[in-house]
């Protein structure tokens, strides 16, 4: 199918075949995927990061930044549990699997989940718990989260699963930057809990919990068999699946700008 027909598919709010779901899928998946390694694996940051140049103080403003957008945007989600549990509800093979993704966050390894690993994995970086939880957040930092935000408060079903076609992105780059931090950092793998987790928790599935990645793909399949519904003018599902990329690279670029000295907004 051709670009433009795909688009116009995706964006017709039509129920569709499982066949024509399933290719929508694949289409916005796929688009993620792209914009993500042009922006974000092919951005300055990360090309720094893979060539060992990277300074350890962008590293760790990176990862200031990072705990205040990971704490904020675990809590977003209990938000979207309460927003679309009427459709959880009513189809009990995703309710446990959501209830099981949502728990996974809050509490694997234990709790308060992923946030903590976020914290031990700055300590390890060499920041402070205070520097990590009052961070001010860089500009384009801040933009990422607040996007993230919106969608939580505002976003139609569709267009919150669209976005999370960036989700499997993560697990993609935890791989990448553990393979970085090993070869040109001295950190081991032991010592970089945060990416080992997230690179699983994205990609595989682990402790009978399905790889988020997956389920997302699958809950916006259901979507879109049962009709995405009205299309929010300016809110057409291939431009909030790419936005969200753009803006993770916004947050990857902002910080290398900061810390290369090319702003001085001097937050840290």
């Amino acid at each position: 199918m051709q670009t433009t027909d795909m688009a116009e598919l995706v964006n017709s709010g039509r129920p569709m075949s499982p066949e024509e779901a399933r290719a929508a899928a694949d289409w916005l998946t796929g688009l993620a995927r792209e914009r993500w390694t042009e922006l974000v694996t092919n951005g300055r940051f990360m090309r720094a990061l893979r060539a060992g140049e990277l300074p350890l103080d962008a590293l760790r403003l990176f990862w200031a930044n990072n705990y205040v957008f990971v704490a904020e945007l675990n809590n977003l989600m209990g938000i979207s549990f309460h927003r679309y549990n009427w459709w959880f509800k009513q189809r009990p093979e995703f309710l446990a699997a959501y209830a099981d993704k949502i728990a996974d966050e809050l509490t694997h390894p234990r709790p308060p989940g992923h946030v903590q690993i976020v914290l031990e994995q700055g300590r390890i970086f060499g920041l402070t718990d205070e520097q990590m939880v009052h961070c001010q957040m860089l500009p384009a930092c801040r933009a990422a989260l607040e996007w993230r935000r919106a969608m939580a408060y505002e976003a139609t079903m569709a267009e919150r699963w669209a976005q999370h076609c960036n989700e499997q992105n993560i697990g993609h780059w935890s791989r990448e930057m553990r393979a970085a931090l090993t070869e040109h950092y001295g950190f081991t793998d032991e010592q970089l809990p945060y990416f080992r987790t997230h690179e699983e928790a994205d990609l595989q599935e682990h402790d009978g919990i399905m790889a988020h990645g997956e389920f997302n793909r699958r809950v916006l399949e259901a979507i879109l068999t049962e009709g995405a519904g009205p299309i929010r003018p300016g809110y057409r599902l291939e431009y909030v699946t790419l936005v969200s990329v753009d803006f993770n690279a916004m947050f990857y670029e902002g910080v290398y700008r900061e810390a290369m000295s090319e702003t001085h907004y001097g937050w840290r």
